[in-house]
């Protein structure tokens, strides 16, 4: 059985920026072979955590779908799929979060791991998802007909 990322846990960076990852979320990393994860920053709220096996196949599966002279698919792989570093978790179980990226992000210390998206987490700032959860909430009664209806956004 594949695992998937669950849940959300409150972490705090360290003083060197990095997150230790919960014990769930390493289970779910070491059934890819690596054991190398790819940090993005998804847009300017958080950071995506992907093992590097499932980052290559998104960044495959996506880019294929588009032709290679589509200057917006290119625009689009220069921008996001080229700033995405990979990083290694040490032996504590914690990843670095680069200090260009925590600042994207909006990270401070302390931060909280969700993970919803299944193949990936989500680095927060504590503070910013539980207004962004504050705002939101009242969308999810819809947010779960649309889901379970298979209609996306």
């Amino acid at each position: 059985m594949t695992l998937v990322f669950r849940g959300r846990v409150p972490q705090a960076l360290d003083p060197k920026g990095r997150i230790t990852v919960p014990r769930r979320f390493r289970d779910v990393l070491a059934e890819f072979n690596s054991g190398s994860a790819v940090v993005v920053v998804s847009d300017v709220q958080s950071l995506k955590v992907y093992p590097a096996e499932a980052w290559e196949r998104l960044v495959d599966m996506k880019m294929r779908e588009r032709s290679p002279f589509d200057q917006s698919a290119r625009a689009f792989g220069v921008l996001f799929f080229t700033d995405a570093p990979t990083t290694e978790m040490d032996g504590a179980g914690r990843i670095l979060l680069q200090p260009a990226e925590r600042q994207k992000a909006g990270l401070t210390r302390d931060v909280l791991l969700i993970a919803g998206a299944m193949e990936c987490f989500e680095v927060w700032d504590r503070a910013r998802f539980e207004e962004y959860e504050r705002q939101e909430q009242h969308k999810l009664p819809d947010l779960m007909r649309q889901f379970a209806a298979g209609q996306g956004s």
